[in-house]
């Protein structure tokens, strides 16, 4: 969506891209709070797919 608004407005684009980081930032915390309470495996990376 974001590359959708690249050309034809920069400030929508930028938002949801911040929007977008900061979600996948709590993601990655919440799966990460799983895993240190043993909900996940120990080998589960909560970074792994975010790109």
């Amino acid at each position: 969506m974001s590359i959708e608004l690249s050309d034809a407005d920069e400030p929508s684009r930028a938002a949801l891209f911040g929007t977008f980081t900061a979600w996948k930032a709590l993601i990655a915390d919440a799966l990460t709070r799983l895993r240190d309470l043993g909900i996940l495996a120990k080998a589960a990376d909560p970074g792994t797919g975010f790109s």
